[in-house]
């Protein structure tokens, strides 16, 4: 029974899609992850009226977009409340959906330096170009 219920599990865990190939490590992919996590944040009525791939391989990558922002923005948070991050003056109420409109908008504004880079450094670099201290 045990044996039965593993190859159950394996079989299931296989016939699930796997992004994590696609999984952005730069900023180009990083942009079409977050430019779904943009488009479901924006279009929420009608995109839960989608069924079946249309409706999860956006969620998967607008999902990814989210956990990696809101991982990066704590992080930068946890910097400045140590005084680490003195370059960085975000406000205490910034929340992960506005800070997906501002990765995107920073990579659309510099595509050629911010597709190659690191996402995690695309994110800092945002923030960072963003909330910068005067």
């Amino acid at each position: 029974m045990r044996k039965a219920i593993l190859i159950l599990a394996t079989l299931f865990v296989s016939a699930i899609p796997s992004y994590a190939a696609d999984n952005p490590s730069d900023g180009k992919a990083l942009l079409e992850y977050c430019n779904a996590a943009v488009y479901i944040q924006e279009n929420w009525d009608s995109f839960q009226k989608k069924k079946g791939e249309d409706l999860w391989e956006p969620l998967v990558k607008a999902r990814y977009c989210q956990g990696i922002v809101k991982g990066v923005l704590g992080t930068t948070y946890g910097f400045q409340e140590a005084g680490i991050a003195d370059n960085s003056c975000m406000p205490e109420n910034l929340s992960v959906d506005q800070a997906i409109k501002d990765v995107v908008d920073y990579i659309n504004g510099s595509p050629k330096t911010t597709y190659e880079q690191k996402d995690v450094e695309v994110i800092q670099g945002a923030l960072i170009f963003k909330y910068m201290c005067n």
